[in-house]
């Protein structure tokens, strides 16, 4: 590969990067383009940018963020770092930079009794949005571009992030709602921002604590899990690349769950 020259504009650079992300989801690409942006505007010349400079971005973002959003800015720039070494062997300080300790983010995780009380309060088209998030986990990127073509032969084929392609058999009651949208009706020209806000009227009218779409994922992972599905099975259906991501994030413990595991401790 040709070396960076010196009067290419830093612009060109972080541009091409950001268009190296095609085979990447839409909502990536902007976080991505939009983190990488302001990266950019608070830097020197790419071929003058040092670990100094990256780590007085990092301190000056402390300040303002919590420390999970200062990890994603910096595994991005680690990521940029990574394909620029690669495009022209120019060194990767992106290595240098370490990431902040942060607990995992709390997950809202709805509960078998709340997604009954939803259901008997939500109309058309919530209830079905509601159910067919609650019983196939999709993202709500998936669900909003959803198509006849995706459904085959009892099975709904998508293709989430990092362009995985997966399968989920869609089970009674995903089929019932199936069959009665044609052609995803329920969700069809719906935004991401339509989906979260039916889900916050959803959680007013049951008088439930707020859920958001990614709640009936979780919902969607703990329900297999409680009723002896497989944590490999489960991530595949996730679209996880691996059980881990699975295992420390999607499966949860209720203290109803936990109650009575140490009292076999108690007889002997």
């Amino acid at each position: 590969m040709a070396a960076l020259k010196i009067l290419e504009k830093k612009s060109d650079i972080f541009e091409n990067f950001i268009f190296s992300l095609y085979k990447k989801s839409e909502n990536t690409r902007k976080t991505y383009a939009y983190i990488i942006n302001q990266f950019k505007a608070a830097m020197p010349a790419v071929d003058l940018i040092t670990v100094e400079h990256i780590e007085q971005y990092v301190f000056v973002l402390q300040k303002k963020h919590k420390p999970s959003s200062v990890n994603l800015a910096i595994n991005i720039i680690k990521s940029f770092y990574g394909w620029l070494s690669a495009y022209n062997g120019q060194k990767n300080l992106g290595k240098y930079i370490k990431t902040l300790p942060a607990l995992p983010p709390e997950q809202r995780v709805l509960t078998k009794d709340e997604y009954c009380r939803v259901c008997r309060v939500a109309h058309q088209p919530d209830l079905d949005c509601f159910r067919f998030l609650c019983n196939t986990g999709l993202r709500v990127s998936e669900f909003i571009a959803l198509q006849n073509e995706n459904v085959a032969n009892g099975f709904l084929r998508v293709i989430g992030k990092g362009r995985r392609n997966r399968s989920i058999p869609l089970n009674a009651v995903s089929k019932e709602i199936y069959a009665r949208n044609a052609n995803f009706e329920m969700v069809r020209n719906r935004s991401r921002l339509w989906v979260f806000r039916r889900c916050k009227s959803l959680a007013i009218q049951a008088q439930i604590p707020t859920f958001h779409p990614h709640s009936c994922r979780h919902y969607f992972s703990n329900e297999l899990y409680h009723s002896g599905v497989d944590m490999y099975t489960i991530s595949r259906l996730l679209g996880h690349s691996s059980t881990m991501v699975t295992e420390n994030v999607y499966v949860h413990w209720s203290e109803e769950t936990l109650a009575g595991a140490t009292d076999v401790l108690g007889k002997t």
